[in-house]
């Protein structure tokens, strides 16, 4: 026969490739099923950074609102301090006058009955 091939050494030959191919075709598929894994676990650790930073974000908004919240209110406490203030003056102010008119009075009958003695 010399050259020509024997059939079943050509089933041989096919049926090993075969195998081969499926080997390599087990060995792609493990590594897809390992890469799609670590793929997961990284989408889950994202997942978690994502949503640690998003409350994060939340919490710091929450504590920038309190602080906004904070200050208005020292404002209004600030303002009402001296709204009170101003009126204890103008209190002050209007008692001081009051005294000074009752003194400037008291002067002057004085003087007026002084003024009359003098003429009897």
């Amino acid at each position: 026969r010399g050259g020509e091939a024997s059939p079943g050494r050509d089933s041989q030959l096919a049926a090993r490739e075969l195998e081969e191919r499926n080997e390599r075709l087990r060995e792609a598929e493990e590594r897809l099923e390992r890469a799609a894994g670590d793929l997961a676990v990284r989408e889950e650790a994202c997942e978690r950074r994502l949503q640690e930073e998003t409350e994060a974000a939340q919490a710091g908004l929450r504590a920038a609102e309190e602080r906004e919240r904070c200050a208005a209110e020292r404002e209004t406490a600030a303002a009402a301090r001296e709204e009170a203030l101003a009126s204890e003056e103008r209190e002050l102010q209007r008692k001081a006058e009051e005294g000074a008119r009752a003194a400037e009075e008291r002067e002057r009958r004085v003087a007026e009955r002084e003024r009359r003695a003098a003429e009897r």
